[in-house]
């Protein structure tokens, strides 16, 4: 019952997203493409008060891709990079 539940919600928020969404398309450059910022490698601390995790994006001014390690409170505190 709860998955089905679940399973209607994800269908309907989608459907919501879906109307509302601009009809204008933009197709991104290189350069929007490079600058992603991506979240990679989650780890949990062993006492699990704390969520270890990578940001990785370009950097044009730096000339160079550049990884961050940030942690998060699992008490939904704020991050620390």
């Amino acid at each position: 019952m709860i998955r089905q539940l679940s399973t209607l919600a994800a269908c309907a928020v989608l459907a919501t997203v879906c109307a509302f969404a601009d009809g204008a398309r933009h197709v991104p450059t290189l350069d929007e493409l490079l600058t992603i910022k991506a979240v990679n490698g989650t780890q949990i601390s062993p006492d699990g008060k704390w969520i270890a995790y990578t940001v990785g994006f370009g950097d044009f001014k730096q000339d160079a891709f550049i990884t961050q390690i940030w942690l998060v409170s699992t008490s939904g505190g704020k991050s620390l990079s």
